[in-house]
């Protein structure tokens, strides 16, 4: 009798060890802002000790892809192939999970074949719904023991950015005194915020042994940086010198890059979102003293305002456009069939 209780205990408890180790898996897992570039959902349910179902939807640029079926499990790896017994390696495909209990986290690996007619927009870093984002920084965002700075910055899109921008530029410039300031602004955003702007500005006055430029700055970090509103000095300008709706309505043009063009007097050419196809585009120029933007947005309150709007230094006239921005404003104009007299032409502030 003893040994049979012993046995009905040791295999519940083994059951319920399988169905807490499989159930691990279980949930809703976003990518989303933890890479900007594409938004994704990994759903996994119905799980038992081996395997489990799941669907995984990706969104990059105007590509949807949604592939569905079982995974295997062993331990805290997965594998799904698909379609299952074919070798033709065309036909094949594979997608691998590797599940981070302890930090609620599963890294998705696109390892070959072709779902969906693309190639590789289903891999990323997946966080458990009931987690906050973490946002890619200088550092490790899921170690055990951040500072109160360090779990801001892990929360903020924009102070992300910053503290990137700051290490990728000027890594030299972070001391143990740098790093006791930093966190004497604890959780309080705005202090981080104008820290970092702060510390831009001194290290990029330091490095190039010349007060701070404006322009040169952008000039040169457009070598580094894809979108404009990625700078952190260059953010502040744009949300200070272009009006509202406006400068809602340009961003959006840079949320999206799945039609970028890169250009050497520009930082970014961004075409069509998904489902809009021209409705948002945009494109800037920017030399060492001033800069242009021209972009469409027909998501504007005033039906008089769809059309293409064009951003200029005070002063500046429509024949002042400079090459680039000429060209690109003429041909929206053409593929959108608006008329020649379509433009709007708006004004930055001055430069403080």
């Amino acid at each position: 009798m003893f040994y049979k209780v012993m046995c009905y205990v040791l295999i519940n408890v083994l059951w319920i060890s399988f169905a807490f180790a499989s159930s691990l898996w279980e949930g809703k897992w976003e990518m989303g802002r933890y890479t900007p570039a594409v938004d994704g959902l990994l759903d996994i349910h119905d799980c038992t000790n081996e395997k489990c179902l799941f669907r995984i939807t990706s969104i990059h640029g105007a590509h949807t892809c949604d592939v569905n079926g079982i995974m295997r499990i062993s331990k805290n790896h997965a594998r799904f192939f698909y379609p299952e017994g074919k070798n033709d390696e065309f036909l094949a495909g594979e997608i691998l999970f590797d599940l981070n209990p302890d930090k609620k986290i599963i890294d998705v690996q696109y390892k070959s074949g072709q779902f969906c007619g693309m190639r590789g927009y289903l891999d990323g870093i997946y966080e458990h719904e009931s987690l906050p984002y973490r946002y890619p920084t200088s550092f490790d965002c899921w170690k055990d023991d951040l500072n109160q700075s360090e779990i801001a910055i892990c929360a903020s899109r924009k102070l992300s950015l910053a503290d990137v921008e700051f290490d990728v530029n000027y890594k030299s410039f972070k001391t143990s005194e740098w790093f006791d300031n930093r966190n004497k602004c604890q959780k309080d955003e705005k202090c981080l915020w104008d820290f970092y702007k702060k510390s831009i500005r001194g290290a990029f006055e330091k490095s190039t042994n010349s007060s701070f430029n404006f322009w040169q700055y952008v000039h040169y970090q457009k070598q580094k940086w894809r979108y404009p509103t990625d700078l952190t000095l260059l953010f502040d300008y744009f949300a200070e010198h272009i009006k509202e709706p406006y400068f809602s309505a340009w961003r959006v043009t840079l949320d999206d890059d799945s039609y970028t063009r890169f250009c050497e007097d520009c930082l970014a050419k961004s075409y069509g979102v998904a489902g809009f196809y021209t409705i948002y585009e945009s494109a800037w120029f920017i030399d060492d003293n001033e800069m242009w933007i021209s972009f469409i947005s027909a998501n504007l309150d005033a039906p008089e305002d769809e059309k293409v709007l064009v951003l200029a230094p005070q002063g500046k006239a429509l024949s002042d456009m400079p090459i680039f921005i000429k060209e690109y404003t003429e041909d929206l104009i053409k593929r959108c069939a608006f008329s020649s007299g379509s433009i709007k032409l708006m004004f930055f502030k001055a430069v403080k």
